[in-house]
């Protein structure tokens, strides 16, 4: 359940940089297609955050966490593609 919870407050806190378990090929942030702003809320509508009680199963909860985790992806990568030289902080 911890994965799950960090990747939920992923989307609360402001990310620079792609998460280490997004960093092969596949998810290269220069080459990855452009998430238009609709589908990604729609996405969320269709998958949104939950809170299970002890009546659901592990397997329903593992297989929510998985499409969570889709949609936790798929809006870091809408914000890196949206971010601009006005949005990130100066260290």
């Amino acid at each position: 359940m911890g994965t799950l919870y960090s990747l939920l407050e992923c989307s609360k806190r402001k990310r620079t940089k792609m998460p280490e378990q997004y960093t092969n090929s596949y998810f290269d942030e220069n080459n990855f297609p452009s998430i238009p702003k609709e589908l990604l809320e729609r996405i969320e509508k269709c998958f949104p955050k939950f809170d299970f009680s002890p009546q659901h199963s592990l397997r329903e909860i593992d297989f929510y966490s998985g499409q969570r985790k889709v949609v936790s992806f798929l809006r870091h990568m809408y914000e890196v593609q949206n971010e601009n030289i006005l949005s990130n902080n100066i260290d």
